[in-house]
């Protein structure tokens, strides 16, 4: 391992990269060569003062300290180190410090976890709830603080069960509209993939499907700052309501507009609309609107464009008015499958 990159994560500098690194190289060498890079190279540690330590001490109680971390506050990500009050004694230096390291992986995927918790890949952990929402429905819940979030199909989103006194943080993955009660001290934060959306109290839709090459936040009232996550060069975005920003996945380029609300919020009052929508984009919403399974008889055509809208419409009355336009025919099948026939 990179020495340079061990001090930092004893300094927690590491960013969310760095972190998986250590991780990686420790599940695969081992809490001894890990003991070896520490003892090797312990007096460069940035904070090492030969004169007040003099042996090994100083690094490993800082180490220590890392371990004994008591008070975590899952919902922030930020931790909080209770100073280690252990004496170490100096025939002992090598003995003790196999047994700290021992310990000493075991919370690096801990760490990691709290500083850079992504929870779309953890169930639950601690006092984080889930909820997601299977294709073919919508969902409304409320949030410890009041605030009213309303899911769209196939959209999971963790939050935690009581927010701290400081902020109020969840963490979403497909579309969901927020109306956020007002708490001036407690600013509140939706992570979506590589944005972070910043409120106090406001209402704003925020889209990130899992698979979609934009992710986009439409602001419905008050107002909101859109900045990006662990230092991608995102330039942060003030909204106004009315006002949109969507950022491209692929170049990082983000673009802010006006929309029309029956474009945007439409979903949230079961309307289904389309502008200038590809063909992969219509058939990928009908599935999550539905819960259903297209097959297609050929390639969707990348020139293909629907622009409608429906309200409170059962899918063989969707697929017969786009039909109607776009000129196929569909069956619907056993399991929930629907054949498109293009000509």
């Amino acid at each position: 391992m990179d020495k340079e990159l061990l001090k930092k994560f004893l300094q927690d500098r590491c960013t969310n990269e760095e972190y998986q690194k250590v991780i990686s190289w420790c599940n695969t060498h081992g809490e001894e060569d890990l003991l070896k890079l520490i003892e090797e190279d312990w007096h460069q540690w940035e904070d090492y003062d030969a004169e007040k330590t003099g042996e090994l001490q100083h690094i490993l109680q800082k180490t220590h300290s890392m371990i004994l971390e008591d008070q975590l506050d899952f919902a922030n990500k930020e931790k909080y180190i209770k100073p280690a009050i252990t004496s170490y004694r100096p025939y002992n230096y090598h003995r003790y410090t196999v047994a700290v390291m021992a310990s000493f992986l075991l919370v690096l995927a801990t760490l990691f976890v709290i500083r850079y918790f992504n929870p779309s890949d953890v169930e639950n952990l601690g006092e984080i709830k889930r909820k997601y929402v299977p294709f073919g429905q919508k969902a409304t819940i409320y949030l410890d603080d009041g605030t009213k979030v309303v899911l769209n199909a196939g959209s999971e989103i963790k939050y935690a069960e009581k927010f701290s006194k400081t902020s109020r943080e969840v963490w979403l993955e497909g579309e969901g509209f927020f109306e956020v009660v007002k708490d001036p001290d407690r600013p509140f934060s939706v992570v979506s993939g590589n944005l972070t959306t910043v409120a106090l109290g406001t209402s704003f839709n925020v889209r990130a499907y899992k698979g979609e090459e934009n992710i986009e936040v439409a602001l419905a009232t008050g107002k909101v700052e859109v900045r990006g996550n662990r230092e991608n060069g995102i330039t942060p975005v003030v909204l106004a309501p009315g006002e949109l920003v969507n950022l491209d996945m692929i170049t990082g380029e983000s673009r802010k507009e006006n929309f029309s609300a029956s474009e945007k919020l439409g979903w949230t009052e079961n309307l289904l609309y389309f502008k200038e929508a590809e063909a992969q984009e219509v058939f990928a919403t009908l599935e999550r609107w539905y819960g259903v399974k297209f097959i297609f008889n050929k390639e969707l055509r990348e020139e293909w464009e629907y622009s409608g809208e429906f309200k409170n419409k059962s899918l063989e009355t969707v697929l017969e008015g786009i039909a109607y336009v776009k000129e196929f025919r569909f069956s619907f099948k056993e399991g929930k499958q629907v054949e498109i026939d293009f000509k």
